[in-house]
């Protein structure tokens, strides 16, 4: 089990609130380097990642999230 990246936000809470409606279908999912976003004013932006064999899942998620 490895995480890879689904996407990356420069709004923190934009990635926050993706990673919730990901829990709520039911997939593991972690917003990493939220710390680094935070000290440079979100001039990085932080990574939303999830299992690898959740990838497909998630980005259907999203693409039924944004219709």
């Amino acid at each position: 089990m490895s995480l890879t990246e689904l996407g990356r936000y420069h709004d923190r809470f934009e990635a926050e609130i993706i990673c919730g409606r990901l829990h709520a279908e039911g997939l593991d999912a972690l917003v990493f380097d939220t710390g680094l976003g935070a000290s440079y004013g979100n001039a990085f932006p932080v990574r939303l990642m999830v299992l690898e064999e959740d990838l497909d899942a998630a980005r259907a998620i999203l693409a039924t999230s944004a219709d």
